[in-house]
């Protein structure tokens, strides 16, 4: 049972009894309502995160190439 339920049987309980299951309703939606804004709260910054956080290019390693007048140099070497 999630919360949405436990909100549910509280106010039905609520309801039908009274007394102190009036004081754990609101008790219990106040703890929903946090939940929900804990839950905004969380898709935003990871929204947010993803739009303004870029990975930093990594260094690549390209093999040199040697100038073309030395490696008709070396040929003709050897």
């Amino acid at each position: 049972m999630g919360l949405g339920g436990a909100a549910v049987v509280t106010l039905l309980l609520g309801l039908l009894v009274g007394g102190i299951f009036w004081v754990l309703h609101l008790l219990v939606d106040i703890v929903l309502v946090g939940f929900g804004y804990l839950v905004h709260e969380h898709e935003t910054r990871a929204q947010e995160r993803a739009t303004k956080v870029r990975s930093l290019p990594t260094e690549r390693r390209v093999p040199r190439q040697a100038p073309v007048g030395e490696e008709l140099r070396r040929r003709a070497a050897n």
